[in-house]
């Protein structure tokens, strides 16, 4: 039996899969789904759907984003211990770079935390120096600076050239600095 639980306030769902219901997304997959959403209005497939413009979706977005770094800086202020970052860069589909940042640390119930701290879409291709400069420059706005332990990226030229770029930064003071 599927069973399907939508709790309209916070949106979490629950779903049960069984045999009847695989076959009816097979069923569902075999017709031309995607061209079935576009003719058939909103409305006929779920009475209750309410389109919700991009630039509302894009607001609450940022309203969401700039509220979480919020206590994220304030958080890392009166953090006790310390933070190691992981970087990755990417270029998409449409050849826009992408640069991320991920933070990780103990909390106080000794439970590693991660949060993506940094996401951008660059304006120029990723090289040493630009990947550096997004690591600083979210060190920085999040308080990061004094309580780093390690950056870690993957073996890239870009990542190395970024690493000499840090070591030689003034504002980046890693625990260990190559001194193990």
């Amino acid at each position: 039996m599927m069973e399907l639980v939508l709790c309209p306030d916070t949106l979490e769902v629950n779903i049960d899969w069984d045999r009847k219901a695989r076959r009816g997304a097979a069923a569902v997959d075999k017709l031309n789904y995607t061209s079935m959403l576009l003719t058939c209005p909103a409305v006929a497939l779920q009475p209750q759907y309410r389109r919700v413009p991009r630039n509302t979706l894009k607001r609450h977005t940022q309203q969401a984003y700039y509220a979480y770094r919020g206590y994220l800086m304030e958080m890392f202020r009166t953090y006790d211990g310390r933070v190691s970052l992981t970087s990755d860069t990417w270029t998409s589909t449409y050849g826009k770079p992408f640069v991320c940042v991920t933070a990780h640390w103990i909390d106080d119930d000794w439970f590693l935390q991660k949060r993506i701290i940094f996401f951008e879409a660059t304006k120029e291709a990723y090289n040493g120096f630009n990947i550096k400069t997004s690591i600083v420059s979210c060190c920085t706005k999040l308080n990061l600076v004094d309580i780093l332990f390690s950056i870690s990226l993957d073996n890239v030229t870009a990542n190395t050239r970024a690493m000499e770029f840090l070591k030689e930064d003034p504002s980046i003071k890693l625990l260990l600095m190559n001194k193990f």
